[in-house]
């Protein structure tokens, strides 16, 4: 099959020049707040996520602009983007499908637990931010101002144990605490899994063991290990799969921060 432009490339596959267009990254994924991060924080990362503005409640004052949860329970729910019945329902309900298909991910990782407690929520009115490219001086120093807010709030609880004057339990040892218990969970079914592959081959497969100990010329042969790597990674695999034996034979999950997190492997970019 003859490869058109667009195809992606054969491994020996000669390159040409082609024109490629590039956009901003924010069309599959607006809020990579995962990507700053580590297992266990040593500094804290905070976000600032652009929210519109509700019918429903009073933007009196600059802080009304500003939302942060009050409690390990705030911030759990779900957001979803309202439209109207209106002659514009039709467009409105397609961007809607575009921003779940864009958005879903995001919006999934800010309700996890030790991440929906360092997000900022801002609202802004229709011709404030977004795609109007246009704003005069006065909405930028109003955006500018709410985020000046929303840093001031952040900075209060995490160093200082207070929220708008009053102290709050959403600091940071409070922040470290959960990751250390979202953490630990996300370890024990990832490492407890591990531990089921490695100590049980199903019938006429090779054990795990038997594949990283194996020497030249017994396949498979690619991304072989070197004598020194192999020695290592069976001593350490063999570690790994009795924590995750041990780690699977105890509880962890009682009374641990919720929805529970997933560990995956995914492309690291």
């Amino acid at each position: 099959m003859k490869r058109v432009p667009g195809d992606a490339l054969g491994h020996e596959e000669a390159r040409r020049p082609e024109v490629v267009w590039f956009s901003d990254g924010g069309i599959c994924s607006n809020f990579p707040l995962h990507l700053f991060d580590s297992p266990l924080p040593r500094w804290p990362t905070f976000c600032l996520k652009l929210r519109e503005t509700r019918a429903d409640y009073s933007y009196a004052k600059p802080n009304d602009h500003i939302w942060l949860p009050t409690s390990n329970l705030g911030g759990i729910a779900e957001g979803w983007k309202r439209w109207t019945g209106s002659y514009s329902a039709t467009f409105s309900f397609v961007g809607s499908i575009v921003d779940a298909a864009r958005n879903w991910t995001d919006t999934l990782q800010a309700m996890v637990p030790g991440y929906r407690d360092r997000i900022a929520h801002i609202y802004l009115d229709p011709k404030q931010g977004g795609l109007n490219l246009n704003m005069g001086a006065v909405a930028v120093r109003e955006i500018a101002g709410y985020g000046e807010c929303a840093a001031d709030r952040l900075a209060n609880r995490f160093l200082r144990g207070k929220d708008e004057g009053e102290s709050t339990g959403m600091t940071w040892d409070n922040q470290r605490w959960i990751r250390y218990r979202s953490t630990m969970e996300v370890l024990r079914d990832f490492l407890s899994r591990f531990a089921t592959a490695m100590k049980g081959a199903e019938p006429g497969d090779r054990t795990y063991e038997e594949l990283i100990i194996r020497e030249g010329g017994v396949p498979p042969g690619s991304y072989r290990f070197d004598e020194e790597q192999r020695e290592g990674a069976r001593d350490i695999t063999r570690g790994l799969a009795d924590l995750g034996q041990e780690m699977g034979d105890c509880d962890l999950t009682k009374g641990a921060p919720r929805p529970q997190p997933g560990l995956r492997v995914r492309p690291q970019f």
